[in-house]
């Protein structure tokens, strides 16, 4: 699915995976994380269709969620996935073809109530629009 293929993506990116080690989780950080770490969700998207039915593009947002010790290395785990994803076009693993990936925001997240206690202490929030030919998630 779109999730699996992006982090799939994310993994196999040098830049990436050298600051994260691997640790790209669908949805939410898995107990036990280590930092940094990025977590990615789908929050919308939209289906096209015509009389017969769907036509095959979607467009969907994706937030992606990189979590740090410190601001400093939140953004530069967020300047890799940027890197990686903004001119983001091709297949990926499940078949699934992207279109077009494009960043709609970047948010650098205040320090988060208690994160010190959680080993989180900064966030960096990313969300993207990717075009593609995937007709269910």
């Amino acid at each position: 699915m779109l999730l699996d293929g992006l982090i799939a993506v994310l993994n196999a990116n040098t830049a990436v995976n050298a600051l994260v080690a691997g640790r790209v989780y669908k949805s939410e950080l898995p107990r036990g994380y280590l930092l940094p770490a990025i977590a990615m969700h789908r929050y919308g998207g939209t289906q096209d269709y015509s009389f017969a039915g769907p036509i095959g593009v979607r467009e969907d947002q994706i937030q992606i969620d990189c979590y740090a010790q410190d601001a400093a290395t939140a953004q530069q785990v967020a300047g890799a996935v940027r890197a990686a994803l903004a001119p983001f076009t091709g297949a990926l693993t499940d078949g699934t073809v992207v279109q077009c990936c494009y960043l709609e925001r970047d948010m650098d997240m205040p320090f988060l109530p208690h994160a010190d206690q959680k080993g989180i202490a900064n966030r960096t929030l990313l969300g993207f629009r990717v075009v593609s030919n995937e007709v269910n998630e």
